[in-house]
């Protein structure tokens, strides 16, 4: 049997983009809308944006990833999911079995952006105030919800039917090639995405040639990197468990990106048994339909 699933995730910035890429999910006849989070910073866009999947009348599964605060995602949650009856908070279902495949969630980000959904390997499962080591992780924000990565060993019962959906990637060893490659800019502690500072600098100088952009953020004590910045033990529980297939999101610059657990790259429309797949820069105006067949699997990259 045969299942496709439209991913969407990334939303944040730019939630109109939804209502051209529902149009687009819609005439495709899929069997479900998986929203990997990052669907908004406040209640209000959160509402917005769910309320233009659940418009696509297939069910719909959301999860949170790098930016929703806890009080506006159950805000938005409960006021969509009391109005339509196809929205699914995974946070309440994380594992959805079928006859041939596992759907298996891990909400939340192992780096937030003022969000407080936290993955994290070494902290129990629940909603905690940062006190001590997580106080570093989470500044002043007043609550976070953690969800520990080793948790999967209890939802993973079938590695082979797994399907594992997290807004964040395992670590991988090629950044040209893989779903984690990040353009970042680094100054001391402090990390920011590189395209903002490649652009604010090409507003000034005008627009110069790569190498020159990197020499003059270095003068100004910016370093300027492409690497690969997946989370490490989440490759290390993938490996243990047996996980071959996983998709995620959160970086925009590896968006439509595919690879196997070797780095290779896997090419759209091909049915494999391993697929790491970054599927969705909604505020681009890409997302993806990720077909699964027993245990094999397969991608498609959509623009709207």
């Amino acid at each position: 049997m045969t299942s496709q699933y439209a991913i969407i995730s990334d939303v944040h910035q730019n939630p109109l983009n939804l209502n051209r890429i529902i149009r687009e999910v819609k005439d495709l006849g899929l069997d479900g809308l998986i929203i990997n989070g990052d669907v908004g910073n406040t209640p209000e866009v959160i509402t917005f944006s769910l309320i233009q999947a659940v418009n696509s009348e297939l069910p719909v599964y959301v999860q949170p990833g790098s930016h929703e605060t806890i009080n506006g995602y159950e805000l938005a949650i409960k006021k969509v999911s009391s109005e339509y009856s196809n929205l699914i908070n995974v946070l309440d279902q994380l594992k959805i079995e079928t006859s041939d495949h596992h759907l298996v969630f891990l909400p939340g980000s192992d780096w937030t952006a003022g969000g407080e959904y936290l993955i994290k390997p070494d902290l129990p499962t629940g909603d905690y105030f940062p006190q001590g080591s997580l106080s570093r992780y989470q500044g002043l924000l007043s609550k976070v919800h953690v969800e520990n990565m080793n948790d999967l060993t209890q939802r993973v019962t079938d590695p082979g039917k797994t399907i594992i959906f997290c807004h964040v990637p395992p670590k991988f060893d090629n950044p040209i090639n893989c779903v984690d490659m990040a353009y970042f800019c680094q100054k001391g502690d402090e990390v920011m995405p590189g395209i903002a500072v490649e652009s604010m600098i090409k507003q000034r100088f005008g627009n110069l040639p790569n190498d020159v952009i990197v020499r003059i953020a270095a003068a100004n004590g910016l370093l300027l990197k492409k690497e690969n910045r997946g989370n490490e033990f989440l490759k290390q529980v993938f490996y243990k468990l047996g996980v071959t297939k996983a998709v995620s999101g959160h970086f925009h610059e590896s968006v439509h990106r595919a690879n196997d657990q070797l780095s290779n790259p896997v090419p759209p429309g091909t049915l494999v048994s391993e697929l790491f797949y970054n599927a969705s820069h909604a505020d681009a105006g890409l997302f993806g339909v990720l077909t699964v067949n027993g245990e094999l699997v397969s991608y498609q990259n959509i623009t709207v």
